[in-house]
């Protein structure tokens, strides 16, 4: 976040732009303030929005206008300025908005929050007076978690540095040390418990309910498929074209065409508001959007892959009035806050109530904790967001190097966030080897699996993991705790120890408790083992830059650098199955001993 135009004497908005100078173009830096006098420069501007039709309806004069996505002039939302403060933080408020959409090309979803964020602000501070900043003003930034609370805070010193009145410059002080109490922290993920039970559940719940519900919870599953495992904003998922996938029978591949809504270049702003990013992806993520295409083929006219008319279709009426200001200006497009209620309803309706779990939103977590209620039980629930840092992680751990995450990513600058991303890949890694031990156990003891991957494993794992387990051969001689099922032993050897061979069979029928104590010994050593390839990947992708090893401006990046990263990653993936196995022997074990004490009584 940059407080430069806080901290500057010459406080207020700054805006750039490009100016001709011969063969050049001269980028020209300018402090906006807001002056009543300069009412007819900004209606100037306005009629201009109007014409590109960012303002879709309303006069400058009133209360209330319709903003429409310049991307996409179907997606609009509603701003107010009417404040019980009189005429004049009216008229800044519309100001202020005007600059963000003509001057600095903000988008239409970040205006509007913008702008609700600010009139709160007013209306809580009675029009910026210090005496309301600790009960009102502080206690409401309070409420939200630290991240959003930076966010809000941003926007208001932005604000203030344009519009002075009262005490503003006290309220810039008090935001300012507000600020400083504390570094920026990481984004927080819900623990990897609640992520694999809502893999799971959702999982689940499609393969058995009827028709109808899958159709109604389907975007909530690309999302899902989708967005774990490539870096999208969430307004970059809901704006996906209906033909946003595609087959090149040339390369034999796949991909996705993502349109980018954060644009880094100030004349791509200028001239060009669109950018397309086509990745590849897998044939599993493009079945799945053809088989929602032919689940939606009735609104086959529509021009986003996600369909509103469904959607309206199958939601509940109090989640059709929860979201009744949206649908009333966006008929034909299924945006973030239906989909946001598509997915706290899948929470509501189907993991609470069919499969009896608790859930907790995670900016209630703290207040829960302070008063004292158990949330250990609890699950947390996903935001949209989430699945972005996920993916990340993903690439992270995949050995790919910086320039290539920011790309995937559509990062101007991964490095300032590297560290933030990489805070969430223990939790991450736990995850995967849960998921995996269960798969394991699952398949020792011939039964379904219990929980599915919440991350789309590379093929590697898969397979490696699947020799591991084959249980049915049958046992030809006892090495160590294991039944070897090797008929040519020890020419079919292929690992050095007999507890990681795919040729070996744990023997749970023996109850010698040392051999639990050596497994559990060893599932201790492989878990140092990851955490010490975990902190050499992101030790060295954090510092690849300062050390040379990869220039950011080409993207060049140092050969025997990226095999470093590479080796770790291929490392890292042998660990995490190996600690994977281990757990699904602890995990048949517990459930022997269960099975035996449960007999005993």
């Amino acid at each position: 976040m940059n407080l430069n135009v806080v901290k500057s004497k010459k406080t207020g908005i700054k805006v750039v732009s490009l100016s001709k100078y011969g063969e050049f173009k001269i980028p020209i830096e300018q402090i906006l303030k807001f002056d009543v006098n300069d009412i007819q420069i900004y209606k100037q501007k306005f009629i201009s929005l109007s014409r590109k039709g960012i303002i879709y309806s309303g006069e400058f004069n009133d209360n209330r206008w319709i903003l429409s996505n310049a991307e996409d002039f179907e997606q609009r939302s509603r701003v107010e300025f009417e404040t019980p403060f009189g005429k004049e933080p009216c008229l800044a408020l519309k100001f202020y908005t005007i600059v963000k959409l003509e001057d600095q090309y903000a988008t239409m979803g970040f205006v509007k929050k913008s702008v609700h964020h600010i009139y709160k602000f007013i209306i809580l501070s009675k029009l910026f007076r210090v005496e309301y900043w600790n009960n009102n003003v502080k206690s409401w930034l309070l409420k939200y978690s630290r991240s959003t609370q930076r966010d809000i805070m941003s926007i208001l010193l932005e604000f203030l540095s344009f519009y002075s009145v009262n005490d503003s410059e006290q309220y810039i002080e008090n935001i300012l040390k507000m600020l400083r109490v504390e570094p920026p922290t990481p984004r927080k993920l819900p623990n990897y418990r609640s992520i694999i039970w809502f893999d799971f559940i959702l999982d689940h719940y499609l393969q058995q309910c009827k028709e109808a519900d899958k159709l109604k919870y389907f975007p909530v599953l690309l999302w899902w498929i989708i967005t774990k495992i490539i870096p999208m904003r969430p307004i970059e998922f809901v704006s996906l074209r209906i033909n946003c996938c595609e087959y090149d029978s040339n390369q034999g591949k796949y991909f996705l065409n993502i349109i980018r809504r954060k644009v880094f270049s100030l004349e791509k702003k200028m001239n060009s508001r669109e950018v397309t990013q086509r990745l590849q992806i897998d044939k599993g993520i493009y079945n799945l959007i053809e088989e929602y295409k032919v689940c939606t083929q009735d609104d086959s006219d529509r021009k986003y892959l996600l369909s509103y008319k469904k959607y309206n279709d199958s939601i509940e009426l109090k989640a059709v009035q929860k979201s009744a200001n949206t649908q009333k200006y966006n008929p034909h497009v299924l945006n973030l806050t239906q989909l946001r209620d598509l997915l706290n309803c899948f929470y509501s309706e189907i993991i609470e109530k069919q499969y009896n779990k608790e859930t907790i939103i995670k900016s209630h977590l703290r207040e829960a904790k302070k008063i004292g209620d158990d949330v250990t039980d609890k699950l947390v629930r996903l935001q949209l967001g989430d699945t972005r840092h996920l993916s990340i992680c993903y690439l992270l751990l995949q050995g790919h190097n910086p320039k290539t995450i920011a790309e995937m990513a559509w990062h101007d600058d991964i490095n300032k966030h590297l560290n933030g991303y990489s805070f969430h890949t223990p939790e991450f890694v736990d995850a995967n080897i849960h998921v995996l031990a269960q798969k394991i156990k699952s398949m020792h003891l011939d039964k379904c699996n219990v929980v599915n991957s919440f991350l789309e494993e590379p093929e590697f794992i898969v397979q490696r993991a699947l020799e591991m387990i084959k249980g049915s051969k049958e046992i030809q001689r006892n090495v160590e705790d294991f039944g070897c099922t090797s008929k040519k032993f020890p020419y079919e050897c292929n690992e050095r120890r007999c507890l990681y061979c795919a040729q070996n069979v744990l023997l749970t029928d023996n109850n010698d408790i040392e051999q639990e104590i050596r497994i559990k010994a060893e599932s201790e050593k492989i878990q140092e083992d990851i955490k010490r390839q975990l902190d050499f990947i992101r030790c060295f992708t954090e510092n690849m830059t300062d050390i040379g090893a990869l220039d950011l401006k080409t993207g060049a990046c140092d050969v025997e650098a990226q095999e470093k990263l590479e080796t770790a990653s291929n490392n890292l993936k042998t660990r995490i199955i190996q600690k994977a196995l281990l757990e699904s022997y602890i995990l048949q074990k517990d459930e022997k001993n269960r099975g035996i004490n449960d007999a005993k009584q």
